[in-house]
């Protein structure tokens, strides 16, 4: 494996790299300048920005022949939080997206293909392997005259902000309006939820799925929209 990242190090993986490449905007004539394993570290680094449970960071990649391929580090997962690894997988599916918008980004062709079982991403147990693999994404070289670095800006400027809940703080007026005008497009929406009762009952869903007992019967996810359906109709 090697790491996408400078800083992360696994000290129970022979040969591991880490890539020194900063994630700097990359023109299209100084990433085709590069050489192939650079290239895909590149957009690796892009699907490390990703959002994962608890900022674990479970992915690992390898290079190949026809592009990276996508590992679970199962001895990341936190089994209190996670599991079943429904969460993990659901992070993982983001490290895969954010690869291949970069990508495309560039013009390139990404071609996801799955390679592991949903079972995989559970917490690892002793006598288990502690990596499993997850997903292929073949990388063809496209047309570097297609070039969309909006949606590498977006990526890099992604932020988490760990901090103690203030609800006497508001969204200012800005900030409001700014999200109401990136939601005007076909097939998005966008509802902003101040009020408690409205917080108190959504968050009351979230409670639901994320029960142990009822992973089964609704991700989280649904409970939400549905929630939100319900406030809609009100």
């Amino acid at each position: 494996f090697f790491q996408a990242e400078d800083g992360i190090r696994d000290i129970g993986v022979t040969g591991v790299q880490t890539c020194a490449l900063p994630i700097s905007l990359f023109e299209p004539d100084a990433l085709a300048a590069l050489d192939r394993p650079a290239q895909l570290a590149y957009f690796a680094r892009h699907g490390v920005l990703a959002p994962t449970p608890h900022n674990a960071v479970p992915e690992r990649f390898r290079c190949t022949d026809r592009g990276l391929e996508l590992w679970v580090d199962r001895a990341s997962i936190l089994p209190a939080a996670d599991p079943e690894g429904r969460q993990t997988g659901i992070g993982l599916g983001c490290v895969a997206a954010n690869i291949r918008l970069a990508a495309e980004a560039y013009g390139w062709e990404a071609r996801p293909r799955v390679t592991g079982l949903t079972r995989e991403c559970r917490p690892v147990a002793p006598g288990e392997p502690r990596y499993a693999p997850v997903m292929e994404l073949a990388l063809v070289p496209g047309e570097r005259a297609r070039f969309e670095p909006a949606i590498l800006t977006a990526i890099r400027e992604r932020r988490i902000v760990r901090a103690e809940l203030d609800e006497r703080v508001a969204l200012d007026p800005e900030t409001t309006a700014a999200l109401r005008a990136a939601a005007v497009r076909p097939g998005l929406d966008i509802h902003i939820l101040t009020d408690r009762p409205s917080l108190h009952f959504v968050g009351k869903f979230q409670e639901v799925a994320e029960d142990r007992k009822s992973t089964r019967l609704n991700s989280s996810h649904a409970n939400i929209s549905y929630a939100v359906f319900c406030l809609k109709k009100k």
